[in-house]
């Protein structure tokens, strides 16, 4: 039997082209507005604070925030009565993770639906599509035997060659009106620790920040952290050239008063500082993952998919960020393990999402429907 969408509606023709190919192997009902109860179950005010908290643009104004807290109490009684009533359908949203759409996606998982979140993967070419959620929350285990399991079982089998998907991995462009700023000549003798900054208002910033909790914090943090580089290495930060936020004032303060040991390029592509680096450090940015297909060391700061050891350096305190800065010079990463999870994403967990000579685009729906017998 064809499996039976109801896909809260996504008004940019990117997404929607997407949640459109994904709810092709099914009858999709799009939802132009949220379903709405006002009769309230035990976790409506718990669900609501989490979709409030996760919210793109929360409320400051405190009667604001109240009335929005009230509408997503709204938002996910409705989408939770729906699914008890509809047995057998499934939820389908972009992303899933923020506000409304997170307590939609909520509403249907407390009634005991499937649900499906999609959004563009963090490898260029791909689709992110998982049951359980995306980011931090998704079902990608954080286990280094399942990979090195599956990379032996595949050997021969499929395509193991990771390293031809470098050469597709370009840096995002800049938002309109973007102004680079504080840039630093780049020479190639440069010792560096690269930090792309994340755009402060993103769900992987919100909701997965871990202990460092913001851009800005993770700024103070190293800001003190610098002075444990070794001698002759330096932290270069570039700005996401997507936030409406700029860290200038704050970025040129910590340059001038870190002794060279903090420098700032915005203008220099992101994947040419990251050639040239001897490790990337982030909260849980795509450019993390990307950098292993150049086969640098990675720390993470901040709650990551791929952040668990062996793969990756996890600072999970300012102690911990520090003792790695100490001795930057002597990580590495474990190359067998890399290799296994970066073709497990490529072949296995990653679908295609590209359009052909045509310019139509393709999703396999065998894997939509793998995805939702998982």
């Amino acid at each position: 039997m064809a499996e039976v969408f109801c896909v809260y509606n996504e008004s940019k023709a990117s997404k929607r082209r997407a949640l459109e190919a994904v709810s092709a192997v099914g009858s999709a009902r799009i939802r132009r507005m949220p379903f709405l109860s006002f009769t309230p179950y035990p976790e409506t005010n718990a669900r609501a604070e989490l979709a409030l908290s996760s919210a793109t643009k929360p409320a400051k104004n405190p009667l604001l925030r109240a009335l929005k807290r009230k509408v997503l109490q709204w938002q996910y009684n409705g989408a939770r009565r729906y699914f008890s009533a509809h047995r057998g359908q499934t939820a389908l949203s972009w992303n899933g993770l923020k506000g409304s759409r997170r307590a939609f996606m909520m509403g249907a998982q407390d009634a005991g639906a499937r649900c499906l979140y999609v959004e563009h993967a963090p490898l260029p070419g791909k689709l992110s599509l998982d049951r359980q959620g995306l980011n931090y929350t998704n079902s990608l285990p954080r286990n280094a035997d399942f990979y090195i399991r599956w990379a032996k079982e595949h050997r021969g089998t499929i395509d193991l060659h990771w390293r031809k998907a470098k050469q597709n991995i370009t840096a995002r462009k800049a938002r309109a009106g973007y102004q680079s700023g504080l840039t630093d000549t780049l020479s190639k003798d440069e010792r560096f620790v690269f930090i792309p900054l994340q755009v402060p208002s993103d769900t992987q910033i919100r909701v997965f920040g871990g202990w460092v909790q913001s851009v800005e914090n993770m700024l103070d943090v190293l800001a003190r952290s610098a002075a444990h580089l070794p001698e002759g290495w330096h932290l270069r930060i570039k700005e996401h050239p997507s936030s409406d936020v700029s860290f200038g004032v704050m970025l040129r303060e910590m340059a001038e008063n870190s002794h060279g040991r903090i420098r700032v390029d915005n203008q220099t592509d992101t994947f040419e500082q990251v050639e040239k680096s001897g490790a990337v450090l982030t909260i849980n940015s795509s450019v993390g993952l990307e950098a292993m297909f150049f086969e640098k060391p990675v720390i993470t700061l901040g709650q990551a998919f791929y952040g668990f050891s062996p793969l990756v350096h996890c600072a999970d305190s300012a102690q911990s960020l520090a003792d790695l800065l100490a001795s930057v010079a002597q990580l590495k990463t474990d190359p067998t393990l890399r290799s296994a999870y970066l073709n497990y994403l490529l072949n296995e967990y990653y679908p295609d999402w590209a359009p052909d000579a045509a310019g139509k685009w393709h999703l396999n729906h065998n894997i939509v429907l793998k995805r939702l017998a998982e």
